[in-house]
C-alpha cells in the first residue's frame, strides 16, 4: 500500500501512455481501411471505365458541354410530339437485348449507350427479331431478359413459368408477359367444339285414325313420347292437345311414296303428317308418321382444358346460339365470358363479354384426336429426367373415358345423327 501511495503519479503517467499508444493504434487502423475502400472504389470505376466504355478519363482542360449533350450516355433521348415525355403520357423506354446489360434505354435508339449492342429494328415485333440459338421459337434476346429462360435451352419453350396454363413459347407469340398469370392469351384458345347436332324432337307420330270421320278434330292421332320417368309410351291425341310442351295445331292422312326403315327401298306407303308447335310462340314442326323430327337450332359441345396436363380433367358444355359461355382460369380463378354467336354445321364462332375488355370474334376449332397434342401438353422433362406429370392418369397417354361425365344439359339421343336410335347396351359377365 505504501508503495502505491509513493508512486502513484508514475503510475498515473504509465496509463496516460498506454491509452495514448492504443488511440494512435486506432487511427492508423481505421486509416487503413479507408484507404482500402477508397482503392476498391478506384477499382471499380476504372473496371467500369475500361469495360463498358461509358466514362472520358479525368483531364486537367476544359469541357465542352456540346460534346457532353451529344454523348447518348450522358443524354438519353426522349421521344418527342404526340405527347411523348409528358405527364399525362410517359417515354417509352425498353431494355437493351444484351443479357449482360439490361439497361433501359430509350425506345428511338438504334444502339445501346452502355453496351453499344444494336438493337431490334423499330416496327417489327419482337418475335420477328433475332437469332435463336436452341431454335425453341423463342429469339434469344427474350430469353435474355428472363432469368428462367436460356438461350441454350430447348425444353424452356415447353414449360408454363407463372402456371397460367400457356407455355412460355404460346404466350411469346402472344405477346403476354411470361411471368405474370394475370397475363395470358385469350382462354377460348383453350376450347375445342365436338361436334355440332339438333336434338330431337321429344315426339314420334305413329298414326292417325279417322274414325270413318271427316272431321280432323274426331281423328285419333297415336304419338310416343317419354313420360316423367324418361320411359317412351303411346299416347292416343287429338288436334288441339299438348305433349311434351308441342301442341298439336293440324293432322292431315295422306298416302304416297316413302322410304322404308326396314328395306331402305322407297315403296308406296302411309305419309300422314301433323303440324305442331312449341309453346306459344316457338317454332312450327312438320312430323311424318315414323319419321323422327329435329329442331331447327343447331347444339354445340364444348371441351375446355382446365388443366393442359391432364386430359380427364376437362370441363364440357353444351350450349347453343345466343347462349353465355364462361370460362374458369384455374390460376387467377377468374371467368371470362363469352357469348355464342353462330352454330352452324360446320362453323362455330363466339364473341368475347366481358366488362372493359374489347369485344374480339372467335372462331372455336374442332377437336381431332391426331391434333390433341396441339391443346393437351406433356409436361416438360425435369431436371432428374423424369416427364414431369402429377400423376399417373396424367399426359396424354391417358384417353377420354366414360368416367368423364355426360354433357349438361344433353337429352338421351342428342348425340346421334338423324334416323338413329338409342340402344341398350348388354351388360358384360
Amino acid at each position: 500500500m505504501q508503495f502505491l501511495i509513493r508512486h502513484c503519479e508514475k503510475l498515473a503517467l504509465g496509463f496516460a501512455l498506454v491509452g495514448l499508444l492504443v488511440a494512435c493504434y486506432y487511427m492508423l487502423h481505421c486509416l487503413k481501411v479507408a484507404r482500402s475502400d477508397v482503392r476498391d472504389l478506384q477499382d471499380r470505376a476504372g473496371s467500369i471505365d475500361s469495360g463498358r466504355k461509358v466514362l472520358d478519363p479525368i483531364k486537367r482542360t476544359p469541357v465542352k458541354i456540346d460534346k457532353l449533350l451529344d454523348d447518348p450516355a450522358l443524354l438519353i433521348k426522349l421521344t418527342e410530339g404526340e405527347g411523348k415525355g409528358a405527364l399525362v403520357e410517359p417515354p417509352r423506354y425498353i431494355r437493351c437485348l444484351n443479357s449482360r446489360c439490361m439497361y433501359l434505354i430509350s425506345y428511338e435508339m438504334d444502339d445501346c449507350p452502355f453496351c453499344r449492342a444494336k438493337q431490334p429494328p423499330k416496327g417489327k415485333k419482337e418475335k420477328d427479331v433475332g437469332a435463336d440459338s436452341d431454335g425453341d421459337g423463342i429469339p434469344d434476346f427474350v430469353e435474355g431478359q428472363y432469368p428462367f429462360l436460356s438461350s441454350r435451352d430447348e425444353t424452356d419453350a415447353a414449360r408454363d413459368q407463372d402456371k397460367d396454363g400457356f407455355t412460355n413459347l404460346e404466350e411469346f407469340n402472344a405477346t403476354t408477359k411470361l411471368d405474370d398469370p394475370a397475363d395470358h392469351a385469350p382462354l377460348i384458345t383453350l376450347v375445342r367444339y365436338l361436334k355440332t347436332f339438333r336434338r330431337p324432337i321429344p315426339v314420334l307420330l305413329r298414326k292417325i285414325s279417322t274414325n270413318g270421320a271427316d272431321d280432323p278434330a274426331r281423328w285419333d292421332v297415336t304419338c310416343q313420347a317419354p313420360d316423367k320417368r324418361g320411359k317412351l309410351r303411346n299416347r292416343l291425341l287429338r288436334v288441339g292437345d299438348e305433349v311434351n310442351g308441342y301442341t298439336i295445331l293440324k293432322a292431315t292422312v295422306k298416302t304416297g311414296k316413302r322410304i322404308n326403315p326396314r328395306t331402305r327401298k322407297e315403296e308406296e306407303g302411309d305419309v300422314s303428317e301433323i303440324v305442331i308447335q312449341k309453346g306459344e310462340d316457338g317454332p312450327k314442326y312438320t312430323l311424318v308418321v315414323e319419321t323422327r323430327g329435329f329442331e331447327e337450332d343447331y347444339y354445340v359441345s364444348f371441351i375446355y382444358a382446365l388443366d393442359r396436363y391432364n386430359i380427364r380433367r376437362t370441363k364440357k358444355y353444351t350450349k347453343v346460339a345466343g347462349q353465355e359461355l364462361k370460362l374458369p382460369h384455374r390460376a387467377t380463378r377468374l371467368y371470362e365470358t363469352y357469348v355464342v354467336t353462330e352454330v352452324s354445321a360446320r362453323t362455330v364462332t363466339v364473341k368475347r363479354a366481358d366488362k372493359g375488355v374489347k369485344s374480339e370474334t372467335y372462331g372455336v376449332k374442332r377437336y381431332e384426336k391426331r391434333k390433341a397434342r396441339e391443346l393437351f401438353l406433356r409436361p416438360p422433362p425435369t431436371a432428374d429426367g423424369r416427364d414431369g406429370r402429377d400423376g399417373g392418369d396424367g399426359g396424354m397417354g391417358a384417353g377420354m373415358g366414360q368416367d368423364d361425365g355426360m354433357m349438361e344439359g344433353m337429352m338421351p339421343g342428342e348425340n346421334m345423327g338423324p334416323g338413329r336410335t338409342t340402344r341398350r347396351q348388354r351388360p358384360r359377365f
